[in-house]
């Protein structure tokens, strides 16, 4: 009787250490990717920063004027598991939705997020409808976008 309390305390100690690390491991779960989450705008519900995903990174809108210079109008959502998505940079007053209307020009209406000194195309209408809104775009001069360097389009 002895060995199997011995062997019951025993199993009950590692079954309790095992529950015991799944708990620390989930609450230093690690930023994770979420391209599932591509184009939402999330709100962090305890702090208020708001994020723009994309390529199933968060990147913080640095203020409400950014906010609405790039998503006028867009609904944005809580989340409360927004630091479990990895970071990227901000967005910030240097990032615009560019569009440049030359009638036989390459690039003519096809829709640009300048970033970090990219031009990132918004590959469809339907990845300009996910990401970003009409009010948000700012005429451009189809050969100073061209001047660009392209960055990875915007799924």
């Amino acid at each position: 009787m002895n060995k199997l309390l011995k062997f019951t305390m025993c199993l009950a100690a590692a079954t309790l250490a095992q529950v015991f690390t799944g708990f620390i491991n989930d609450a230093q779960a690690q930023p994770k990717n979420r391209s599932d989450l591509n184009g939402l705008l999330l709100a962090h519900p305890s702090n208020g920063k708001v994020y723009w995903i994309d390529q199933g990174k968060r990147r913080w809108i640095a203020g409400p004027n950014v906010f609405d210079l790039l998503f006028p109008g867009r609904q944005v959502q809580q989340y409360i598991d927004v630091e479990l998505i990895e970071e990227a940079s901000p967005l910030t007053m240097e990032n615009r939705v560019v569009l440049c209307k030359e009638n036989g020009h390459r690039l003519n209406n096809k829709a640009y997020l300048l970033d970090q000194g990219t031009k990132r195309w918004v590959a469809g209408p339907k990845a300009f409808e996910r990401n970003f809104v009409l009010k948000a775009v700012t005429p451009i001069s189809c050969p100073a976008l061209v001047s660009i360097p392209d960055g990875r389009p915007i799924q």
